[in-house]
């Protein structure tokens, strides 16, 4: 093979590099760090193309033939990739397709197989029945039938005597002809409406059946009763005193009042309501628990302590996944770290909707003026689907 190769001296440099096997092969192949090649030219004998080997020089890794075609032997195993990659037709320069080829839509595939039929529905009331409808046309009459033939005149009667008359002759009794063809049927009239349903009566219910044998019953559990102690002995009756009962004494004098007792605790001594909006956002990778939505000043004496119910409604972006949270009622000295009344809730929070989340407890902290609210600890990603806080916090005695 006879090969020769011109350049330029001029320092290469890649514009961009792409993804795709062919791009990465020639790549490789024509360009390192510090070769100077902006413009590398071979010249092929006849029948001679283009090799790229391996390092060990036994596999093929790139050929350009003679005829301008391009053969990348490992192609076939590779990995697939993302992109396609395109020619232009004018220069033949490789690059990213403009518009993605698209082969010719496949031919529709066969119908699937029929599904099983469902259940038959339960079978609904009858409707009424229709009115009789109109009686049809009477068909056209018959043709008159043939008129018979005349029958041959009686015979004359002879001459009687003088006297009477000879008796007239029977008439001829002509035969009627055949009686003509029936008409044909008319055409059936519409059928009627259908007529209303009978309000047949519903019968008596029939009598209970008897009642079923008792089964056997079941066998005694074996347990063994305990003996039962021995009952005490009884102590004799003393006698009955024989004397005769005194008389009543006179009531004594009236005693001095003593005096009046220590007022009692009077329960409930304050009352603190809450009633806002949660922060728009929650923040998230929180190791503290932090005070959300409207907090209170509450001022204690000693012996007092705090009782209350706090709800916040809270919930996850849509398409964020469900996270865990702790959350409780909590007081702050300010300003030192926030205290849970007695302890806290862990719970779950989704993105399916907005979850109202209770917490309800009690705390005597001593003598003091605390900051006083809702509070959460939130590890996870910031919850941002937020809406209200309310409550009541009571101080008693």
């Amino acid at each position: 093979m006879a090969v020769s190769i011109r350049s330029r001296g001029t320092l290469m440099s890649s514009r961009f590099l792409l993804r795709h096997p062919l791009v990465l092969a020639l790549h490789a192949a024509l360009a390192s760090n510090f070769a100077f090649a902006a413009d590398i030219e071979a010249q092929l004998a006849p029948g001679d193309g283009f090799v790229v080997n391996s390092q060990s020089g036994t596999v093929v890794r790139l050929r350009i033939n003679d005829d301008g075609s391009v053969v990348i032997p490992g192609l076939p195993a590779s990995a697939g990739e993302e992109q396609f990659l395109c020619f232009d037709t004018a220069t033949g320069q490789l690059g990213q397709c403009a518009v993605l080829p698209t082969g010719a839509t496949g031919a529709t595939g066969p119908a699937g197989a029929t599904g099983p039929a469902g259940s038959t529905g339960a079978t609904g009331l009858q409707g009424q029945t229709g009115a009789t409808g109109a009686a049809g046309a009477t068909g056209p009459a018959g043709g008159a039938g043939s008129t018979g033939a005349t029958g041959a005149p009686g015979p004359t009667g002879a001459v009687g005597a003088a006297g009477s008359t000879g008796a007239t002759g029977a008439t001829g009794a002509g035969v009627t002809g055949p009686q003509g063809p029936t008409g044909a049927v008319g055409a059936a009239g519409p059928t009627g409406a259908t007529g209303a349903t009978g309000a047949g009566v519903t019968g008596p219910q029939g009598p209970t059946g008897a009642i079923g044998a008792a089964g056997p019953t079941g066998a005694t559990g074996a347990g063994v009763t305990g003996p039962q102690g021995p009952a005490g002995a009884i102590g004799p009756t003393g006698p009955t005193g024989a004397g005769a009962t005194g008389a009543t004494g006179a009531i004594g004098p009236t005693g001095v009042t003593g005096p009046a007792g220590v007022t009692g605790a009077t329960g409930v001594v304050s009352t603190v309501s809450y009633a806002g909006a949660l922060p728009g956002s929650i923040a998230g990778s929180s190791t503290n628990f932090v005070f959300i939505g409207p907090t209170a000043t509450v001022t204690l004496a000693a012996g007092q302590r705090m009782t209350g119910t706090l709800v916040a409604l809270m919930g996850l972006a849509v398409g964020n996944p469900n996270q865990s949270i702790d959350y409780g009622i909590c007081y702050q000295q300010p300003p030192g770290a926030l205290n849970t009344f007695q302890t806290y809730l862990t719970t779950t929070v989704t993105a399916v909707a907005r979850t109202p989340y209770t917490a309800t407890s009690t705390a005597a902290p001593g003598a003091g003026t605390y900051t006083v609210g809702y509070c959460v600890r939130n590890g996870g990603n910031a919850i941002t689907s937020n809406d209200w806080l309310n409550g009541y916090i009571m101080i008693t005695n």
